[in-house]
């Protein structure tokens, strides 16, 4: 998510993924469904889940006027 709406903004990128070490892909977020696990007997729908780190700058002009157009209701 870029952020369009601040000329000359220092933070161009609102959202954006936190590289770390450990990480296993490029992809931000990861689902995964495996119908009768191999592995486990036990179950019938394994989810997995898996989300990199996220770098989240807030633009008080967006805040405010997100806050505002809330209060509306």
């Amino acid at each position: 998510m870029y952020d369009y709406y601040t000329p000359n903004t220092r933070f161009p990128a609102l959202i954006s993924p936190v590289v770390t070490e450990e990480q296993e892909t490029a992809h931000v977020l990861g689902i995964g469904f495996d119908l009768n696990p191999i592995d486990d007997s036990n179950i019938d729908l394994r989810v997995k889940l898996q989300m990199q780190p996220l770098e989240i700058i807030l633009n008080m002009l967006l805040v405010n006027r997100i806050s505002t157009y809330l209060l509306l209701f």
